[in-house]
């Protein structure tokens, strides 16, 4: 008889499976608020260099659509993101 049964085996392979799936979430949470966080201060940056006068007034007008492009993308991913926390608690 073997020291294992065929349930047990594929419990312990659906197991290491969920763990794999939460590492790599976990990864993929973090690289993601690394770019956001990185997004978010390139885009500080440009609204910080803006100037004044004509240039100022151009400069923020190129800004504010890539700031607004950036809220409209990250928003949904982070309802998400609090969703799973929430259900995940």
């Amino acid at each position: 008889m073997a020291p294992y049964s065929p349930i047990i085996w594929h419990m312990t392979d659906a197991a290491a499976a969920v763990q794999r799936n939460t590492t790599q979430l976990e990864e993929l949470v973090e690289d993601t608020s690394t770019l956001s966080t990185t997004l978010k201060h390139r885009i500080q940056a440009l609204e910080g260099h803006r100037g004044s006068g004509h240039d100022g007034q151009i400069r923020k007008q190129q800004t504010a659509p890539v700031k607004s492009k950036f809220v409209d993308a990250i928003q949904p991913y982070q309802t998400v993101e609090q969703q799973h926390h929430q259900k995940h608690k």
